[in-house]
């Protein structure tokens, strides 16, 4: 599996799970967990009733994180789109 990969520094490097001593490997690691989190908390926001109120302050503070993580990974996807066309 490709994914072996990820776990070496140089190319061809011997495999470490850990520490992480590259910025660049830490990063990525850390960007795809943030990205599987807000999937799964897209999920598990269907799970909860519309109308229960216990679940408005877990949802807003999900709502925040997930659009400043969208803000830091995806800058561009908070501006508006232009058209080269017009």
């Amino acid at each position: 599996m490709k994914s072996a990969f990820m776990m070496r520094p140089q190319r061809d490097g011997d495999a470490v799970i850990g520490p992480f001593m590259e910025a660049t490997t830490l990063e990525a690691v850390i960007s795809e967990m943030g990205r599987l989190a807000v999937q799964v908390g897209e999920q598990l926001n269907l799970f909860f009733p519309a109308d229960w109120d216990k679940s408005l302050q877990s949802r807003l503070a999900y709502a925040k994180l997930k659009q400043r993580w969208m803000a830091t990974f995806y800058p561009r996807a908070g501006t508006p789109a232009t058209d080269p066309a017009a």
